[in-house]
């Protein structure tokens, strides 16, 4: 067993909670984006929409085993997981709860691949090197240089711990 740390950003989540899937084989988080990624979005669209369907698309490139829509993202360390929190904009006007999260699978990926801002072909070539689980220091060649930002990413089922930090704005 696992145990990784997830920042609860909606407040949802309660100790030794069950965390499954839905009848569709979704998580929260992929029934948000699940039915707007069937097709792909104009080019003006949330960009959080764009890096969903092409990371969606490069899955089926690659053929990993999971997607992110039947996941809970997740960090290493309770610090990673306080970073992220305060790294969410629009900023929360509400405390977000640290939790323990503990998972049969899991892996490790560089959410720096799934942000770069160009076009549908290259984001989804990107979205590959993330499935890849590659990093992407000084990766591509071109643009500003960035630490790897790794997230953890769980296939549901898992399950919630203990509460072990809270994030204050």
């Amino acid at each position: 067993m696992y145990k990784f740390f997830h920042a609860d950003r909606k407040s949802s989540l309660t100790p030794a909670q069950e965390l499954v899937v839905d009848e569709r084989g979704l998580s929260a988080f992929g029934t948000v984006y699940w039915s707007l990624i069937q097709t792909e979005p104009p080019p003006d669209a949330d960009p959080a929409l764009i890096r969903e369907y092409c990371a969606e698309k490069a899955l089926g490139m690659v053929g990993f085993c999971w997607s992110r829509h039947c996941s809970l993202f997740a960090a290493e360390t309770i610090e990673q997981a306080i970073e992220f929190a305060h790294a969410v904009t629009p900023a929360p006007n509400q405390p977000i709860p640290i939790f323990e999260i503990f998972a049969e699978r899991a892996s490790r990926h560089d959410m720096n691949w799934l942000d770069y801002g160009v076009g549908v072909d290259a984001r989804i070539e990107y979205a590959c090197a993330y499935w890849r689980m590659e990093e992407s220091n000084h990766k591509p060649a071109e643009g500003p240089r960035k630490l790897p930002q790794w997230e953890i990413l769980i296939p549901l089922p898992a399950r919630v711990g203990a509460q072990v930090a809270t994030v204050l704005f």
